[in-house]
């Protein structure tokens, strides 16, 4: 199947992750007319999907095999031990639920913690994306079962995404199942163990190279938005189109800033458009209709009224003018007046725009002389913070703009006092060399009149 047009290439990308609903979703050479109709369908459709199993490995060898024990934590006498298994996704959704086989070598002092990491260098980085504390009760004594874990917020995923299930708990209670007696390990991941103290590459891998016995459960469910809204909040999880691709919501930061080397958003698909396909043969022309009924001629209608007077005719020409009469003679000059009272104040006038380079947080006076402000953010994010609205005059107008090209930095610009700039806490300069103006309405509010 090939792509044929923006918003079918759209389509296509979708048709690589979706999944197979009972309805056929439409060709894309005809998603210049429906394209609309079958997004929405799709976001609802994919919204009211049920999660199914994506990633696990349930090889289990029996009795003996301690996957938590006081042994797997340096020195044998932490109060905790953390042990992890990185996993592959390999359906694009949402990760709602994990289930792991776990079960008790005694009475644990504390429950156990349950997180979902994002990795780096295939090992789980401290960043955690979910987080749940599962009672000890829900686990038993004997050998090992699956336990299930629905996750405290569903984290959008997509295919080849690598994460890592990590538990931690009471090192000498705490089993986690796994088969040392097979090297047919789970191929998306590893096995790890947190040692402790931590110096440096803190995570090992552990026994036999086998895999701890989990299950990872994902919605595949992305809520199509349409085409991207600067204006508009997104949700975790809204899908939008934005230049051509499609990009999930991964982030809570609002507003998001376009989607385009964006770490709030990912890429679900795009790219260029492939060749156009050749052109169907004409369909057969259908047969005419029966020609209708002529209708009946209606009554004549009735006279109407007598149409009012004309106007009255143009009135004649006026007659010539007379002769100018001769100058009087001029008057003698009367006496100077007195001199009246003074008058009002003007409103002061239009103020200059002096400036003020910036390279640290700045609450800015009403009454300083400067504003414009070049604000230099190499070092680290800045925030400007404006006086009230209510604290200036109608009109005035002040000019913030980003000096350095560093990455991944902003220059964020709020109110004092809680103050609204177009209705919003604060609004952000997340480009180089970008800038924005703003004018108070001297009532309670910044109106921003030009931006990045």
């Amino acid at each position: 199947m090939k792509c044929i047009a923006k918003q079918a290439k759209i389509l296509c990308n979708l048709y690589a992750w979706a999944p197979k609903w009972s309805y056929r979703i439409p060709s894309p050479r005809s998603a210049p007319m429906i394209l609309a109709g079958v997004l929405t369908i799709l976001g609802s459709a994919s919204a009211a999907s049920a999660q199914i199993l994506d990633q696990s490995y349930t090889s289990f060898g029996g009795v003996g095999t301690t996957a938590m024990s006081r042994s797997l934590c340096a020195g044998g006498g932490s109060s905790s031990c953390s042990l992890a298994q990185t996993f592959t996704v390999g359906v694009t959704g949402r990760l709602t639920q994990v289930s792991i086989r776990v079960n008790l070598n005694g009475v644990p002092q504390s429950d156990l913690l349950v997180q979902i990491r994002s990795t780096s260098q295939n090992s789980p980085d401290t960043f955690s994306l979910a987080s749940v504390t599962v009672p000890s009760t829900q686990f038993n004594s004997g050998i090992p079962f699956f336990t299930d874990v629905p996750l405290s917020q569903e984290i959008p995923v997509a295919v080849g995404q690598q994460l890592a299930l990590v538990i931690s708990g009471d090192p000498a209670y705490y089993w986690w199942g796994t088969d040392f007696s097979t090297l047919a390990a789970y191929p998306g991941g590893q096995a790890l163990q947190l040692v402790q103290p931590c110096f440096a590459n803190c995570w090992n891998i552990t026994g036999n190279n086998a895999a701890f016995n989990f299950k990872t459960f994902v919605n595949p469910a992305v809520i199509w938005t349409g085409t991207f809204d600067a204006t508009r909040p997104y949700l975790l999880g809204d899908a939008v189109e934005y230049q051509g691709s499609a990009y999930v919501k991964i982030a809570t930061n609002n507003p998001p800033g376009a989607p385009s080397g964006n770490s709030d958003w990912m890429l679900l698909g795009g790219g260029a458009a492939g060749p156009q396909g050749p052109i169907g043969p004409t369909g057969a022309t259908g047969p005419q209709g029966p020609i209708g009924l002529t209708g009946a001629t209606g009554p004549a209608g009735a006279t109407g009224p007598q149409g009012p007077v004309g106007l009255t005719g143009a009135t004649g020409p006026a007659g010539a003018q007379g002769p100018q009469g001769a100058t009087g003679l001029t008057g003698a000059p009367g006496p100077m007046g007195l001199i009246g009272p003074q008058g009002s104040q003007g409103t002061p006038g239009p103020r200059a725009f002096p400036t003020l380079v910036v390279a640290a947080d700045l609450i800015v006076n009403a009454a300083a002389a400067e504003n414009c402000f070049f604000v230099d953010a190499s070092a680290g994010s800045r925030t400007i913070s404006l006086p009230p609205a209510a604290s200036v005059e109608n009109g005035r107008i002040y000019i913030v703009k980003r000096m350095d090209s560093a990455a991944k930095r902003a220059v964020v610009i709020d109110v004092q006092g809680n103050g609204l700039i177009d209705n919003a806490a604060s609004v952000s300069i997340n480009s180089p060399l970008r800038a924005m103006q703003f004018v108070s309405d001297g009532k309670g509010m910044w109106l921003v009149i030009s931006g990045q």
